[in-house]
């Protein structure tokens, strides 16, 4: 039994149909982590979060919380794990003091005082019935319960979407408080807002069509790619390569690609080192990684870096 990481996902195949959600997908996330799973809509992060919670059935592969496949995990492994999904689902006749009171029988660890302070910064009405509340103030107050839980991971599936700028820093930097408090909480976050993962992840998952494409911490990202200049004192030769990137992109005398430095190895060393060519290394922020490696998004690239 695995219980190395928080979440340990291997060889994941998952369809609806003809369509693949999940293809032979790998991932561990490291206990006492904030772990994010970036992608476009339709890449497989949600797909990927029900499995793991055991809400859908995979076709192959495995996916384990603590060791334990959630579809058969005992009830206090799942004390030990609080989601918040895309689509908020509270009880819309119920006040937050009431869910709390409901999911304090559920979690051992609930921490009432937290939760009603927590609302309160959040600025989200604590005696109002959810059916009362405003999407943004429902999706806030679904992660303020899933916080004062106590439990061991949190598992946050878009919990910014639909919130105003204001609203998303508020929430983020309470999360922020809330990881710094102490004790070994991970926090699995899926989003397609590239800034949010900067400020928050210690590491990062790329998804595209239901694979991982690559899995860094977003230091790492800026250490392992960056977009290389290659300057000729006449026109690019037709046959000329950038080591380590996938397309070189040529016009006149200039060479443009985004490199691999792992995979280019020794070879990048020696471009570098010819004294005929004028080599330049730019660093790619995570944005700039991601759309390398997914490609452009068919809407623009505003809502992916807003």
């Amino acid at each position: 039994m695995n219980t190395e990481h928080a979440v340990h996902v291997e060889r994941l195949c998952k369809t609806f149909g003809p369509t693949t959600a999940l293809d032979e997908l790998d991932l561990a996330v490291p206990r006492g982590t904030v772990f994010g799973l970036l992608g476009r809509n339709g890449a497989g992060k949600t797909t990927l979060m029900r499995v793991i919670m055991g809400l859908l059935r995979p076709d192959r592969g495995e996916a384990l919380v603590f060791g334990e496949d959630m579809r058969r995990a005992p009830i206090d492994l799942r004390a030990r794990v609080a989601y918040v999904p895309q689509e908020v689902s509270l009880i819309a006749r119920l006040d937050l003091a009431r869910h709390a009171d409901l999911l304090g029988h559920f979690y051992p660890r609930f921490d009432v005082d937290a939760a009603r302070s927590l609302a309160r910064r959040l600025d989200v009405d604590w005696d109002l019935a959810a059916g009362a509340l405003s999407v943004g103030s429902r999706r806030k107050a679904a992660v303020v319960l899933a916080l004062a839980s106590g439990a061991d991971l949190v598992v946050l599936d878009e919990p910014a979407a639909g919130l105003d700028p204001l609203a998303r820093r508020a929430l983020y930097e309470l999360l922020i408080e809330r990881l710094g408090e102490g004790g070994e909480l991970t926090v699995l976050l899926s989003t397609h807002l590239v800034h949010d993962l900067e400020r928050l992840a210690d590491r990062v998952a790329i998804l595209d069509a239901g694979r991982t494409l690559r899995v860094d911490d977003v230091e790492g990202f800026a250490r392992s790619l960056v977009r290389l200049q290659v300057v000729f004192p006449d026109d690019v030769p037709r046959d000329f390569e950038i080591p380590g990137a996938e397309t070189t992109r040529r016009e006149g005398c200039v060479a443009v690609g985004v490199v691999d430095v792992v995979r280019a190895g020794g070879r990048l060393a020696e471009l570098e080192a010819r004294r005929d060519l004028r080599v330049t290394r730019f660093a790619l922020g995570l944005e700039d990684v991601f759309v390398e490696l997914v490609g452009p998004r068919e809407d623009s690239l505003t809502e992916v870096a807003s």
